[in-house]
């Protein structure tokens, strides 16, 4: 008798295709039940504790640790890079790591995630000293990142499950809470074990994992019919790799080159001029590598009028900090775009044809020390003529849940818990619009599950250098 090969292949086909979505489900209401336990936030405090921990003024403990720029920083957005180490070499991983974030990977590229491996800036080593926080890099690959350091948060979100509903039977003394953490981490913990045995000051250094820099830019705008300042800050939607259904602050990326001239690109003004136009205006031609060169999207116009404001100093970009997620134990960049051009906002909101001084930007890279690369600088000239820019209106792009649509929320005052409080109720009514949508259902009450942890840390940092601008 012949074996129905292509009978079988068809239900294998089938069954697959409705057991990943099972398994990705099953795993995201794992990490929302965690996310949603205080206690989480209570054994990161404990596993961390001599790092500067957030600790807001409710006494809430976020699962962030934030080094605060010295102000000498502020106005250099590259004061946070020390250098770049530009040779291309195989990443040097732990292996078991590395295997068991395969897995990881495999299942979100099984579920629909929209994932490219680029190259990405990895920390070497995070310093700290009196003028603040400052990140030595080498090249590394986005695959590798999910691998080595995500695979981290998924493996403590799925294990502390279990924990935090035992925990939740009944009351603990602190001592017996601190014998149940320890335990947690050497018996449950086996991948942030491993590494902790490897790495010593896993917070600072970047050793034996892909620990990819990321940037988070605060855009705090004044809008001139209210009478108030409104910031940019949204759900991610499900194609991303990780923290779905989460809020974050636009534009939120990874610091990486999308050419092959990498050395130049090592900046951060760069690269945030570049997710500027491709995260709030759509521009989809930046969303991937291409054969141009770096400066290829400074001629657009959206960029040219934001740099027409940074130019005549009503806006600026500044620097806030670097914080690092303990989940995942990967480092941000956070940085705060503050615009109060009286006509920004309302030609964010409806584009249009507006006259600017012409403008040229340029990058220009970084000198080289010892085989180590510095930071690029961008600059431009003005002109002292003038010509009409046709803008685009605001179009978040499909990493947030409503693409299209700009989500600016009122900043009544800059004081983070305020904030917090008011986001908390606005996504409970936006969770009950898209309930369809939204499919995370993590407990509004805890205000730490509701953000990927480096959205609050710029949102913290952000309003935090606000409030000394005042």
């Amino acid at each position: 008798m012949e074996i129905p090969w292509d009978f079988i292949w068809d239900i294998v086909k089938k069954v697959s295709k409705k057991y990943y979505p099972w398994k990705w489900k099953r795993l995201r209401n794992k990490q929302a039940t965690s996310r949603g336990n205080k206690l989480l936030y209570q054994f990161l405090d404990y596993l961390y504790g001599g790092y500067p921990i957030l600790k807001d003024e409710e006494n809430r403990i976020w699962p962030l640790v934030v080094f605060p720029a010295d102000k000498s920083q502020r106005d250099d957005l590259e004061s946070t890079l020390i250098e770049l180490d530009p040779i291309l070499e195989e990443e040097q991983l732990e292996p078991f790591i590395a295997k068991e974030g395969e897995k990881y990977l495999n299942l979100r590229k099984k579920t629909g995630a929209k994932l490219y491996n680029l190259s990405t800036y990895c920390m070497v080593n995070l310093h700290r000293d009196s003028t603040g926080p400052k990140l030595s890099c080498k090249m590394g690959e986005y695959f590798n990142a999910v691998k080595t350091c995500d695979i981290l948060e998924i493996e403590l979100l799925r294990k502390f499950n279990k924990i935090g509903s035992n925990l939740a039977k009944r009351k603990y003394t602190n001592e017996e809470i601190e014998d149940i953490f320890n335990n947690f981490f050497f018996k449950e913990l086996i991948l942030r074990r491993i590494l902790h045995n490897k790495v010593k000051d896993p917070i600072c250094n970047g050793s034996f994992r892909s620990t990819a820099v990321a940037i988070s830019t605060l855009i705090v705008a004044f809008d001139k019919n209210k009478g108030c300042y409104r910031t940019l800050i949204d759900v991610r939607s499900q194609k991303v790799a990780v923290h779905s259904d989460l809020l974050h602050v636009i534009p939120s990326f990874m610091f990486q080159p999308l050419t092959s001239y990498y050395k130049k690109e090592f900046s951060i003004q760069h690269n945030i001029f570049r997710e500027y136009l491709e995260e709030i205006f759509d521009y989809k031609e930046l969303e991937r590598p291409s054969k141009r060169y770096p400066e290829s999207f400074y001629n657009f116009p959206e960029l040219k009028y934001l740099v027409s404001f940074l130019a005549t100093g009503e806006a600026k970009i500044l620097t806030t900090g670097v914080s690092v997620n303990l989940l995942n134990l990967r480092p941000e960049i956070c940085t705060l775009l503050l615009v109060e051009s009286p006509e920004y906002y309302e030609t964010l909101k409806k584009g249009g044809k507006r006259k600017i001084p012409k403008i040229e930007l340029f990058l220009k890279e970084g000198s080289k020390t010892n085989g180590k690369v510095k930071p690029s600088k961008v600059g431009w000239e003005i002109s002292r003529t003038e010509e009409e820019v046709e803008l685009k209106s605001v179009r978040i792009n499909e990493e947030y849940l409503a693409p299209g649509v700009i989500t600016a929320e009122e900043l009544i005052d800059f004081n983070f818990e305020t904030f917090v409080s008011r986001l908390q109720k606005n996504l409970t009514e936006k969770r009950r619009e898209l309930e369809k949508k939204l499919q995370d259902k993590t407990p509004i009450e805890v205000p730490q599950a509701l953000f990927v942890p480096p959205g609050a840390a710029a949102l913290y940092l952000g309003l935090k250098v606000l409030r000394d601008l005042q």
